[in-house]
């Protein structure tokens, strides 16, 4: 089961807009900023729209059987991405700047977003000079984790010594 997501013209909230560090007697807290939480309302409310696939993709969610590999496509505005001779900008945001996001997506699907084991971020050139987003989550079989993964095999134990290997020198 896979979930698509289209949002348009959303600006990103990165994590130096979205929390601030207060104290609270002798201890500091780490707490949302208002312009989070109106970022939050706002894409909460974006993702009315996808009302019925997410019920859809609720129900087929077991979660004995599924973890989810979720891919963003993240639409950047030129200008930001790149200078003018062309290299990453420094004043792009760096990948992990979309926590809220998608920290307010699971919370509106109403999963948890440990659940997410494997995602993938991209970040192309935008077609309107606007934040634009494809977020797809896709439900995939729990078993994949298991040293099988198809990515990568477990490199932290020493491969089983095959002798059929030295026999062809």
């Amino acid at each position: 089961m896979i979930l698509s997501l289209i949002i348009e013209d959303l600006p990103p909230m990165p994590r130096n807009r979205s929390h601030m560090l207060i104290a609270k007697g002798k201890r500091p807290m780490n707490i949302k900023t208002p312009l989070c939480r109106e970022y939050e309302k706002d894409l909460e409310t974006r993702l009315l729209k996808f009302s019925l696939e997410i019920l859809k993709f609720i129900e087929a969610h077991d979660p004995d059987e599924h973890y989810i590999v979720a891919t963003y496509l993240i639409f950047t505005p030129e200008d930001l991405l790149f200078t003018q001779k062309g290299t990453i900008s420094s004043r792009t945001l760096d990948v992990d700047a979309h926590k809220v996001m998608t920290d307010t997506i699971f919370r509106s699907i109403g999963l948890d977003d440990k659940l997410m084991r494997d995602c993938h971020i991209v970040t192309p050139v935008s077609h309107d000079g606007k934040y634009n987003y494809k977020i797809t989550l896709k439900l995939e079989n729990k078993c994949k984790l298991k040293n099988t993964y198809s990515w990568t095999q477990n490199t932290t134990t020493q491969e089983k010594l095959d002798s059929m290997s030295y026999a062809l020198l």
